[in-house]
């Protein structure tokens, strides 16, 4: 667990935070014992008690779901599984990367707090009683889709989702809330809005097949579309010559230069150097530090 909740067990008795504070064990004819909610968070073998806790994960080589490349089945405790999840995600997924400046810039394929917030969204919304199937998290060429078993509960309905926060799953959604991963307004759903649009890409598609809950996370068509709101810099545009370029290259390989370095490096006289360098450190793009004897020069990051 996290955040508060961690900091409270270990400032009390845990059979007593457990017990009274989170709710989640029960006193049945004088013996303590679990609730489901319980086993789910900090359970062993959860498998055991709880089938239907499941997570399948798949990754495809297309868009129609017929080569699969990769998989994992997980039936570990809430947050043990969502750090697997968020390991097998970034590793059947892209990362894009660009040098902006002389600085690197990596993007990932998607938000992943995005597809967090909808794998906790399934984690804590998903009908229980539906025992024959697990959530199914599927990573496609072209997006990742997750299916929870459970419709929606009335009187929420596809056109009002995310405007009133109704749980199915009170308990779970109380200890979420502990851990600070869910909040009381239902903001799930906006929140993972915000995230896509944020990172150039459409908002999620919600939808109920029957009594599956599907949320649909689109990728970009090209990696190169994640960069179009990214600030680059054209650095002949900036009138740097053919020294500057290269001692930007340079430095930001070797972390610094002296003027008398770089004078050394292209034979040329003080005052070109100079001239050099100060525009440069002009243009921001070096700072310079004075050691007593001469400047040296770095990257202005």
């Amino acid at each position: 667990m996290k955040s508060d909740l961690s900091a409270n067990i270990l400032k009390e008795n845990i059979k007593n935070t457990l017990l009274n504070k989170l709710q989640v064990l029960e006193e049945v004819m004088r013996e303590i014992k679990p609730k489901i909610v319980a086993l789910l968070f900090f359970g062993k073998n959860i498998g055991k008690f709880i089938p239907q806790h499941e997570i399948r994960l798949t990754k495809f080589s297309d868009n129609e779901g017929t080569i699969i490349l990769d998989s994992a089945d997980l039936k570990d405790p809430i947050y043990p599984l969502l750090d697997k999840c968020k390991s097998f995600i970034d590793s059947n997924t892209k990362t894009a990367q660009q040098i902006i400046g002389f600085n690197r810039n990596d993007i990932d394929e998607y938000p992943y707090e995005a597809i967090r917030e909808g794998i906790i969204n399934a984690i804590a919304h998903r009908d229980y009683n539906i025992d024959s199937a697990p959530i199914m998290i599927s990573i496609f060429k072209n997006r990742i889709e997750i299916l929870n078993p459970g419709k929606l509960i009335p009187p929420v309905t596809l056109k009002e989702i995310g405007l009133l926060p109704v749980h199915r799953n009170k308990k779970i959604c109380e200890l979420f809330r502990e851990t600070k991963d869910m909040e009381r307004r239902a903001t799930g759903i906006r929140k993972m809005q915000k995230l896509m649009k944020e990172h150039g890409l459409k908002p999620p598609k919600i939808e109920e097949i029957g009594e599956i809950f599907r949320v649909t996370f689109y990728g970009p068509e090209n990696m190169e579309d994640l960069f179009k709101n990214t600030k680059k810099i054209n650095l002949r545009d900036l009138g740097l010559n053919d020294r500057q370029i290269t001692v930007l290259e340079y430095i930001y390989e070797n972390e610094k230069l002296s003027t008398p370095e770089y004078m050394k490096m292209f034979n040329i006289s003080r005052s070109t150097a100079s001239r050099d360098l100060n525009k440069l450190v002009n243009l921001k793009l070096l700072k310079v530090d004075y050691n007593g004897k001469f400047n040296e020069f770095s990257i202005d990051k």
